[in-house]
């Protein structure tokens, strides 16, 4: 009895240092019913539809108990590799100006010798930290306006520096005057430098080379040039477009010439680099903005060129996927416009994917090359990865897929979704030898892609780390022809991913990376929106910025952000795409820059009345930061939660309480916007309705559920995942959350 007593009051006093004392003896006594209960409760969360036209929602699936025969055939032994203590410690930069006030926007990179890390800016505190190995590093620092040195170096055994820099002064010669009695009085004008060289382009001639893909872009240059009314004639500035092979897959350079051979190139390293280097120079000297694919605006400025190097850009992020709805139109030339390069169909003009998985070997791959009959063999149980049988069929599949397809630059050999994985005593030894089931997998396929290697040079092999996969493994490290690709499917989406004040967050953090110190080749599968409430409002607006900072940080070098594929959004699904796609181009803007970016969104997209929209985007941002209660069938809020999962109730991180407080507020502001709207009424009227649903929780309502089902059909917009419409015989008198869905 002293034992239990002890072990009751350690739980306690663990519950009370993560939730403080008001939740700890709530939750303890929660957690002892269930014990005398006997009662579990399974929860199995899918990772989303794998169909980039439709988002599915996995078949439920009864699995009868499996029995494993003992394997007889000799274990797969594979040397063991050691991997080095984490040894990393923390850098902090601090950069100030003169007066010592901080300064953000500053560029930070750690060198070692010519070696320089990924840089990183400087937050509104002057601050950029570091998580790296112990080394003499020298730090370089740059900002646009003030005078720095090549580099500053850290003292010794320190790991914090403070960087102060001075303001270029404005330069002046001063006066001079000789004596009085023998020259009259002599001043020497103010020196003004001469300005960079600059042209205001009026006509153009515009050549590229021959392929299908620099046509293209020359025709879309001339097109969108037009509208700026800048002509096309036989002695305009000359530009010329073609690719240049010796550029980086993803990079595009822009460079200028005032001079006396005065012209202009956009080059690119493949096909559809060059479109990408033509839409970001109109983009950027012309005030092209591609917000939708039926939406595009440009400034009434002229376009100004200066000599030199206009725009020159790798990726930091190479291949990029959306599957919001927005993205599916117009031949996918938003996707070119926008720098979303794989998961659509890009055609041969358009330069093509920049991954080319083969048509249905994009994830959940492994029931299917185990030849599984199961009718569903995406949510089969995943096989034993150390029989000798299941190797050879699964080698002998992948190399068919890879002869018949030479296209395939990458290959998933990936676990189901479900959550019944072998434990047998030689995958159960290799489990615990790793500290996690992930080293199965990562053995298993570092050999197929070792025995693949020459016979397919260019192809890299995918995995997941995913619900019991998630985790490192301590011993073996990937390939360098293999990917892993990490699934944030069981965070909180209102927190950042490092938040250390998110509990939820922590493990997939730490997971994460961990991961990236055994791999360079991480791709990310992040979640973007609640797939069980489409409709509700998901204020992940200002986490996906730092999310994408995050992952960046951590060898990530591919992304795919889900969101809602199946229709048009009645929360604010185009402006969420569209600030995505920005992320993935460019991971390391300033928060300025990322609020610019939804600023012109929201004015172009939502009318006068913008201002009023972006006030309900920050307040319920603010208010699903501060965590909310876990909600029961009753709609009762029950356990405290951290933030807002990606199948969670609208209701649980803004609490019903909350959005009581704030109704009148919420009210005026989406009235106000649609009295502001203008011919922008019928957006604004879409993106409301997350505002009309949450209303009819708060006060169910059946004739204003109905008009809303009325609205949200004749927009086209959805309600979940896999069931995208209210079914006609549902109770509408009731709240939201107990209507019936259904195709």
């Amino acid at each position: 009895m002293e034992k239990f007593k002890k072990i009751l009051s350690t739980a306690v006093d663990k519950i009370k240092g993560l939730l403080g004392y008001k939740f700890a003896l709530p939750i303890l006594c929660a957690v002892l019913a269930l014990a005398v209960v006997g009662t579990v409760a399974i929860v199995i969360a899918t990772n989303g539809s794998n169909n980039q036209e439709e988002v599915t929602t996995p078949v439920e699936v009864t699995t009868p108990a499996v029995t494993t025969p003992e394997v007889t055939t000799p274990e797969i032994i594979i040397p063991e590799e050691t991997t080095p203590e984490d040894t990393r410690v923390a850098y902090t930069v601090t950069v100030v100006d003169e007066n010592n006030a901080p300064l953000s926007g500053a560029t930070v990179q750690m060198c070692v010798g010519d070696l320089c890390r990924l840089p990183a800016l400087t937050g509104a505190d002057g601050v950029a930290s570091f998580l790296f190995d112990p080394d003499n590093y020298t730090v370089k620092v740059t900002i646009k306006g003030y005078i720095y040195e090549a580099s500053y170096t850290f003292a010794e055994g320190s790991t914090e520096l403070t960087v102060q820099l001075t303001k270029i002064p404005e330069e002046t010669t001063p006066e001079e005057t000789t004596p009085e009695e023998t020259t009259p009085e002599e001043t020497t004008p103010e020196e003004v430098l001469p300005e960079a060289p600059e042209m205001k382009l009026t006509t153009v001639k515009v050549t590229t080379g021959k392929n299908a893909s620099e046509v293209l872009a020359g025709t879309e240059l001339v097109k969108y040039l037009n509208k700026k009314g800048i002509t096309v004639a036989d002695d305009g500035f000359p530009i010329h477009i073609s690719i240049n092979p010796s550029l980086k897959e993803g990079s595009y350079t822009v460079e200028s010439s005032l001079g006396a051979d005065a012209g202009m190139t956009i080059q690119g390293g493949v096909e559809r680099d060059v479109l990408f280097g033509v839409y970001k120079f109109l983009e950027e000297y012309a005030g092209f903005r591609y917000f939708t694919y039926n939406l595009e605006i440009y400034t009434e400025d002229d376009v100004v060129i200066t000599d030199g190097v206009l725009m020159n850009y790798t990726p930091v992020i190479g291949p990029r996927r959306l599957t919001w709805y927005s993205v599916y139109h117009d031949g996918y030339y938003w996707c070119l416009k926008n720098g979303v390069n794989f998961g659509v169909s890009l055609s041969e003009e358009q330069g093509g994917q920049s991954l080319n998985y083969g048509g249905d070997w994009f994830v959940h791959t492994i029931g299917k090359l185990t030849e599984t009959t199961y009718p569903y063999p995406d949510y089969c149980s995943n096989p034993c990865l150390t029989d000798p049988e299941i190797y050879a069929t699964v080698l002998k599949n992948v190399r068919a897929e890879l002869t018949k397809n030479p296209n395939i630059n990458i290959f998933s050999i990936s676990q189901t979704d479900v959550e019944v994985w072998c434990k047998c005593p030689n995958c159960s030894k290799i489990e615990e030898e790793e500290g996690s089931y992930s080293g199965v997998w990562v053995r298993f396929l570092n050999k197929i892609a070792e025995e693949l290697e020459d016979e397919f040079p260019n192809v890299t092999f995918d995995t997941l780390a995913y619900k019991h996969t998630q985790k490192a493994p301590k011993i073996t490290k990937p390939r360098e022809n293999v990917c892993i690709r990490l699934c944030s499917i069981t965070c909180c989406f209102t927190h950042a991913i490092d938040d250390p004040n998110c509990t939820r967050n922590q493990e997939f953090c730490q997971d994460i990376i961990a991961w990236g110190k055994i791999c360079e080749n991480i791709h990310i599968w992040d979640y973007t929106t609640d797939f069980h409430y489409y409709i509700s409002t998901f204020a992940n607006l200002f986490t996906i910025y730092d999310n994408m900072q995050f992952f960046a940080k951590n060898n990530a070098v591919s992304m795919f952000p889900q969101g809602n594929g199946q229709g048009i959004s009645g929360e604010f699904g185009e402006l969420r795409a569209y600030l995505l796609a920005k992320l993935m181009c460019d991971p390391y803007m300033s928060r300025e820059e990322y609020s610019n970016h939804m600023n012109e969104f929201l004015a172009a997209y939502y009318g006068e009345g913008w201002e009023y929209i972006r006030a309900f985007i920050d307040k319920t941002s603010e208010l699903a930061a501060n965590g909310g209660y876990k909600l029961d069938s009753n709609e009762a809020e029950t356990t405290p939660v951290c933030g807002q999962g990606i199948y969670d109730h609208p209701l649980t991180v803004i609490t019903r309480q909350e959005y009581l407080d704030n109704e009148t507020y919420f009210d005026e502001l989406w009235a106000n916007a649609l009295a502001a709207a203008g011919d922008r009424e019928e957006y604004v009227a879409r993106s409301m309705m997350q505002w009309r649903l949450t209303k009819l929780y708060l006060h169910p309502n059946a004739e204003e559920a109905q008009k809303l089902i009325d609205d949200a059909k004749a927009a086209g917009v959805v309600w979940k995942e896999g069931n995208p419409n209210v079914q006609t015989d549902s109770d509408l008198s009731l709240s939201p959350y107990y209507w019936k869905y259904g195709k």
